[in-house]
């Protein structure tokens, strides 16, 4: 569920953005170049990505345990395991 909730935490920020560039961006200017519009967008892009990184890695941890891949011992396929650590 807090999967979730990141992804559209993020969809709202880029949406919100979206509104503020177009609130920014003018109709009549055709100039080239890069506008505040442009390095607002990159700022929140890269803002949202950082934050987004972060909370989905914070609580994330390597697995517990050992894998044995499957092998062949006197012409037998031994079927793959998952080895567990002794409980402490």
């Amino acid at each position: 569920m807090r999967r979730y909730l990141i992804i559209l935490i993020a969809i709202l920020a880029g949406l919100i953005t979206l509104v503020i560039i177009d609130k920014l961006a003018s109709d009549k200017s055709k100039e080239g170049g890069i506008r505040l519009g442009h390095i607002i967008g990159a700022v929140v892009a890269l803002l949202v990505l950082g934050a987004g990184l972060f909370l989905l890695e914070i609580n994330a941890s390597s697995p517990s345990g050992q894998y044995v891949p499957a092998q062949v011992i006197d012409g037998q396929i031994v079927n793959p395991k998952f080895i567990q650590p002794p409980d402490k």
